[in-house]
């Protein structure tokens, strides 16, 4: 089975311009939700509150579980990011270097878009920090992880200042406003598949919130 990979100019720039809408409000709904499971679990006062209100499982719920599933968010989305921004890089350098015309579009070249994106002056600094993106995903320990996510609460800033250039850049590019409308359509149509999946396991096996 073959990977699937965004060849076009519009499918992502669709999926950067989405990616910049949402960057922050995804960075900070991380962070309220980590103060959530903090209070819920040190104050029982507001741990009984919301255990009356059926709104806490006892029997699903702890601590640790609660930080797992906010970590593996946090890995998801720290994930999606660098794929974005790789391919996306990519689509840029294999539509503005001729001599990379007839090359696939891969994530597998961010190092290389970095160092081309400073040749031309698009980012004048902080290289090293954006460089550094890549070699943290290569952890694959549950501690490694840990750095990894890190990356996108400790340089947030420098993440977003390069979503907004690779956004401007193709925006700059020949789009195809057709194609762009149906691509950022379809940037949150996957909710709807998640739903039915969820609501036909809840089915089957009897789960009851």
């Amino acid at each position: 089975m073959s990977i699937y990979k965004p060849c076009t100019i519009e499918e992502n720039y669709c999926n950067v311009k989405h990616l910049r809408d949402s960057f922050w409000h995804s960075i900070n709904s991380f962070a309220w939700e980590y103060n959530f499971i903090f209070r819920k679990y040190n104050d029982t006062y507001y741990y009984n509150q919301l255990l009356a209100s059926g709104l806490i499982n006892p029997y699903l719920s702890n601590f640790e579980d609660d930080m797992c599933h906010l970590a593996y968010r946090i890995l998801g989305f720290t994930s999606c990011t660098f794929e974005t921004l790789s391919y996306a890089l990519d689509v840029w350098r294999i539509n503005t270097d001729a001599k990379l015309k007839n090359r696939n579009v891969t994530d597998k070249q961010y190092d290389q878009a970095i160092d081309f994106l400073c040749q031309k002056s698009k980012i004048i600094k902080d290289e090293s920090v954006l460089l550094a993106f890549r070699t943290q995903r290569n952890y694959t320990t549950h501690y490694g992880r840990i750095y990894f996510c890190d990356y996108v609460f400790k340089h947030g800033v420098q993440l977003y200042s390069l979503i907004e250039t690779i956004t401007y850049l193709l925006e700059q590019m020949n789009l195809d406003l057709a194609k762009v409308r149906f691509f950022l359509e379809q940037q949150t149509a996957f909710i709807e598949d998640m739903n039915n999946v969820l609501s036909n396991y809840n089915q089957v096996n009897c789960i009851i919130a």
